[in-house]
């Protein structure tokens, strides 16, 4: 039987300790939830600080999003957790480097005046 978990901003913010709920932005999107940093954690404290929200959001289902000064953590509202999942996310990744590869490859073929 698979567990599922729903997320909203009330509850995720209820999930994380009090400390750093303060020091994050939360925005509301259709599948996900946004969340970042409201300044850049820097020094051993914003390190370590960083360190416990990473990994409570990831406990959450989160994903870090690299975009520098963009960058943020997505929560699905939706949670599901069963293997059959993890096979097929692994597939839809797989399918989305093959999708990639073609893609760098047109690309290439254009910027090389073959298409």
């Amino acid at each position: 039987m698979s567990e599922q978990k729903a997320w909203t901003i009330e509850t995720l913010k209820a999930y994380l300790p009090d400390p750093f709920r303060e020091l994050l932005n939360f925005e509301d999107y259709p599948e996900l939830i946004k969340v970042s940093t409201k300044k850049f954690m820097h020094g051993p404290k914003g390190k370590e600080d960083w360190g416990i929200i990473h990994k409570l959001l990831k406990q959450a289902g989160g994903a870090w999003v690299s975009e520098g000064k963009l960058s943020h953590w997505a929560v699905k509202k939706l949670q599901v957790d069963t293997e059959s999942h993890a096979g097929a996310h692994y597939m839809m990744q797989k399918h989305l480097e093959d999708i990639k590869h073609a893609a760098d490859y047109l690309l290439n073929e254009i910027k090389e005046g073959r298409l």
